[in-house]
């Protein structure tokens, strides 16, 4: 069956997961995995102060920028760390708990 020969579906409104690149969300899944094993699966959920995500977040940012791909205690890459914090702070503002200690 070609593609052009494909049932008809309308998928517009759905969501394209599909789009969302493989690699970088293994690594993402690497973090995630990382602190399952040190802390236990999801205790992240418990929640952080915003200040403290964003603080590492640009730690692994600026590291990054300066050169270094990978961390060099635990080997993952830094900006899926960055993302890890992204992932988090969007759930915590969706879900909670929201420890919003931004400045402003």
């Amino acid at each position: 069956m070609t593609e052009k020969d494909d049932a008809r579906k309308n998928d517009g409104e759905k969501l394209r997961y599909d789009l969302v690149p493989a690699d970088a969300l293994e690594q993402l899944a690497g973090v995630f995995t990382l602190g399952a094993g040190k802390y236990g699966d999801r205790n992240w959920e418990k929640g952080f102060a915003f200040t403290r995500v964003y603080a590492a977040m640009m730690r692994h940012l600026q590291a990054w920028y300066l050169g270094e791909d990978y961390d060099q205690d635990d080997g993952q890459h830094h900006l899926a760390a960055v993302a890890w914090g992204a992932f988090v702070l969007i759930h915590f503002q969706m879900n909670g708990p929201v420890m919003d200690d931004r400045p402003v």
